[in-house]
């Protein structure tokens, strides 16, 4: 076990996108190393040659499908000391911290009204009447990134059209002119919000 090298991380928590650095103290100059990142079911094994004193990897963003319902995990990278024959002195296991960076939330493709008349010749217009129309909302295309799922929606309008928490609503009769603001949200499994 002496005869191994050691590592150390440059940083304990790494955001995905980034590259993870270990730096490496060869017990001897002329061993060579196999680093592995590991997390959940995703790996990268790197040969690195004698003389080399660090090891860095790229996390990728693909990799954040091993916590779909979590902003963080715990990953892990295997430090194998090899010597001058190839021959495996053993493995020192390092742990840090995987982060899903802020940029990585929910999106949807759009939020749509269309009008509801049960007058015929209104419903021919396409338009939306005051004290005739009633109005569906919707938001379309809502999906998660890197294996989140889309748990909650939410569409508000003005006072007196209506809320609700789902991706879609029918208000009652429009008493009003001119806009209606909406604004509507997803929040996936993270937690994040779009």
């Amino acid at each position: 076990d002496y005869l191994q090298s050691d590592g150390a991380l440059q940083s304990t928590s790494v955001a995905a996108g980034t590259a993870a650095k270990l730096n490496i103290t060869a017990y001897n100059e002329a061993y060579s190393h196999k680093v592995t990142w590991k997390f959940g079911s995703y790996s990268n094994t790197q040969t690195i040659s004698a003389g080399t004193a660090s090891a860095s990897y790229t996390i990728p963003l693909t990799w954040l499908n091993a916590i779909p319902s979590a902003t963080s995990g715990t990953a892990s990278v295997l430090l194998e000391t090899l010597n001058a024959s190839g021959v495996s002195l053993g493995t020192r296991t390092y742990s840090f911290t995987i982060t899903a960076p802020a940029s990585v939330v929910p999106t949807f493709t759009s939020v749509t009204a269309t009008p509801i008349n049960s007058n015929s010749i209104i419903d021919g217009w396409g338009l939306f009447v005051y004290s005739k129309s009633q109005a569906y909302i919707a938001i379309n295309g809502a999906a998660g990134k890197y294996g989140s799922t889309i748990k909650s929606y939410s569409i508000e309008t003005d006072q007196g059209i209506g809320s609700v928490a789902a991706a879609g609503m029918t208000t009652s009769v429009l008493y009003k002119t001119g806009t209606v603001n909406v604004t509507a949200k997803v929040v996936d499994s993270r937690g994040r919000t779009a």
